[in-house]
């Protein structure tokens, strides 16, 4: 049985490179960015971020999180 993952900073590179991987060996992703192509963007400096965020996770049985968002300033 193949895990369903979230990878947040998806739309860069590397982000879309593990996406990739991941996705053809058959695994279910969600992505995370804070603009671009994503099934959510949201921001992590914001409280009400965090909790659409833990909704995400449960509703879709996430079981990995690989954590590829980068620092905005």
């Amino acid at each position: 049985m193949k895990h369903n993952i979230l990878i947040t900073g998806a739309n860069g590179t590397l982000g879309n490179e593990i996406k990739t991987v991941f996705a053809a060996d058959g695994y279910r992703v969600y992505t995370h960015s804070l603009n671009g192509k994503a099934n959510f963007k949201a921001d992590f400096n914001k409280i009400k971020t965090l909790n659409h965020i833990k909704s995400v996770i449960e509703k879709n049985d996430i079981t990995c999180i690989i954590n590829n968002a980068g620092l905005y300033s």
